[in-house]
């Protein structure tokens, strides 16, 4: 299996403030270039969201995966929580 094979599954909820403040979820193969799976911004509660990595990887068997957050001093919410990440590869019968 290699990386291009694998879905990022993230549960997460979020109050951030709505076009202003975000949260990223991004993905590197030398941790210098990253590339952004999906932004998040506005609220939500609890929500289980998909990424396939094919696209954002290629052929590259190796990645680093980080979460980050942007916000301005304006407008204050709950911020951003991730209860779990899984790395899902193909399902093998």
């Amino acid at each position: 299996m290699t990386a291009k094979d694998l879905t990022l599954e993230i549960h997460m909820k979020y109050d951030l403030e709505k076009d202003f403040d975000y949260s990223f979820i991004e993905v590197s193969t030398d941790n210098v270039n990253w590339v952004e799976l999906g932004p998040v911004t506005s609220s939500s509660d609890w929500t289980r969201s998909t990424y396939k990595l094919n696209e954002q990887l290629g052929a590259d068997s190796s990645f680093r995966l980080r979460l980050r957050i942007k916000s301005d001093a304006s407008g204050v919410g709950a911020g951003w929580d991730v209860d779990s990440l899984k790395l899902l590869g193909p399902k093998t019968n």
